[in-house]
């Protein structure tokens, strides 16, 4: 077998890694099951890969440092949450809002990363993340606790704000 030039073969594991993206809210959907029994299931499997893989290439499994350990435990509860957020905006609405209103990560993004790097915010980053808020606003139906595609807004928002944390 041939190997493919470098180009294309960045672009089929792209496509892949979306196909992967978005297969995973189609699943959480048909599964029936409660969000954070899906997360757990994730990391659960996931943990035991890892793990697998620290063993048969001898790494090691604590971090050297202390720091490093808190820092690590942090961002895996903010893994934990964005992930049972994006699952619970799937499962009280449709995977369309789910991954919609999950898109608005760019917007907390923007809002973030001048904070953070400490730097005043560029006109242009403003100005393409206040673009999304209109589409958001398109896809709340109603603005009541009642009508399930706002919720599912509600928490694919809360999705977004907390990948964006990572």
């Amino acid at each position: 077998m041939t190997e493919q030039p470098k180009p294309l073969r960045g672009l089929v594991f792209a496509n892949v890694a979306v196909l992967f993206f978005g297969l995973a809210g189609v699943l959480g959907k048909l599964s029936l099951l409660p969000a954070p029994l899906i997360v757990f299931g994730r990391v659960f499997f996931a943990g035991l890969l890892l793990l697998a893989i620290c063993l048969f290439q001898h790494i090691p499994l604590l971090p050297k440092r202390r720091q490093d350990g808190f820092l690590l435990l942090g961002l895996g509860v903010l893994l934990a949450l964005h992930w049972t957020a994006f699952f619970q905006a799937i499962n009280v609405s449709n995977v369309a809002i789910g991954l919609l209103s999950f898109s608005s990560f760019p917007l907390f993004t923007a809002a973030l990363e001048p904070l953070l790097l400490h730097q005043r915010p560029r006109r242009v980053q403003i100005v393409a993340a206040l673009l999304i808020l209109p589409g958001i606003y398109l896809l709340v139906p109603s603005f009541t606790f009642q009508n399930q595609t706002t919720l599912g807004v509600m928490w694919g928002v809360l999705s977004a704000a907390t990948f964006a944390l990572l």
